[in-house]
């Protein structure tokens, strides 16, 4: 291992271990590199993240331990979660976290948590395909500063929960609440199936009723969106009545 992590203990999902680093360029690259010494339900945090990545390459550094950073290592073979329902999954067991902090936020699929407008949280789901492993990467703008805010590169601006509710926050404790919150919703997918976080995206679409414009690798396409399909699937119908579907892409909120 390239880096030694400072703590481990069993306080990962279903009890498996949380491995806790000072400093890593990225919990996501870290995970991937160390995939075989790794389990169901591991947890790697880094307190200070250098050269952590969203969707599109996009940067997500997190200095001075102002944010929260976590990979989780999910058996794709044990769980039978598809990579497209972990990232709302996820969105939900964070905005879930956020309420009890008391912090309202809305879900942007597929993989943003908003707040007031602004991006608070983020998601990067990756598969290790030698191993069925997923490694679900996870950003919580905790403590940040508004000048550290300012920088961040992001095609909305981004929010911290100090910037919303004007104090620091415990990052451990908001840590032990996401993986406990994350480990339920997880749970209760697997009891109630796909249709439970169907309903629970829909009573907190940040996009609903709304008119976008969605970039994918193929085209560019503008219309009224639909809302979050059960196999989660972003649907969209254009100006013409016709419907188009996206697995992935990048939303522009049109006026």
């Amino acid at each position: 291992m390239p880096f030694t992590y400072i703590k481990k203990e069993n306080q990962g999902l279903w009890n498996a271990d949380l491995l806790v680093f000072h400093t890593l360029p990225s919990t996501n690259a870290w995970a991937l590199t160390n995939i075989n010494e790794l389990k169901h339900g591991d947890v790697i945090r880094a307190a200070n993240q250098t050269a952590g990545r969203g969707r599109f390459n996009r940067i997500w550094s997190a200095p001075d331990n102002s944010n929260l950073n976590l990979s989780v290592i999910i058996n794709h073979t044990t769980s039978q979660i598809s990579l497209a329902m972990l990232l709302p999954t996820t969105a939900i067991a964070i905005r879930d976290t956020l309420k009890a902090f008391k912090i309202e936020a809305a879900l942007k699929w597929p993989n943003d948590v908003m707040v007031s407008g602004k991006k608070i949280a983020g998601i990067l789901a990756e598969m290790e395909p030698t191993t069925n492993q997923l490694i679900l990467g996870i950003g919580i703008n905790v403590n940040i500063n508004s000048q550290a805010l300012a920088n961040m590169d992001f095609p909305q601006p981004p929010t911290s929960m100090m910037a919303e509710n004007s104090h620091t926050f415990d990052i451990n404790n908001v840590c032990i609440h996401v993986l406990s919150t994350l480990e339920k919703t997880i749970e209760n997918l697997y009891k109630n199936g796909i249709p439970y976080i169907s309903q629970r995206w829909q009573e907190n679409d940040y996009l609903k009723e709304k008119t976008i414009s969605i970039k994918s690798e193929k085209a560019v396409i503008t219309g009224k969106y639909m809302g979050m399909k059960d196999n989660g699937q972003l649907e969209i119908i254009d100006q013409t009545g016709k419907q188009h579907l996206f697995w992935s892409g990048d939303i522009t909120l049109l006026k």
